[in-house]
């Protein structure tokens, strides 16, 4: 894969109602906040640890992609 971005959507996805924490390639940012903003609200985080913290406080689960 040419870039990679990792999010941690929550399960109000199955509603349109997430709060997606995304991280990767800056490259990738525009597209993954496109995708993920159609289920709710996205943040992009700049660290992999910043994506940790978000995942303690959302109650989110793995998810990833290759763009």
């Amino acid at each position: 894969a040419k870039q990679y971005i990792r999010t941690m959507p929550n399960v109000a996805a199955s509603v349109q109602n997430s709060m997606t924490t995304i991280t990767g390639d800056n490259e990738a940012k525009i597209i993954a906040m496109e995708i993920f903003s159609s289920i709710g609200q996205a943040i992009w985080v700049n660290t992999e640890d910043q994506l940790d913290i978000a995942t303690a406080v959302a109650g989110s689960e793995i998810g990833r992609a290759h763009v």
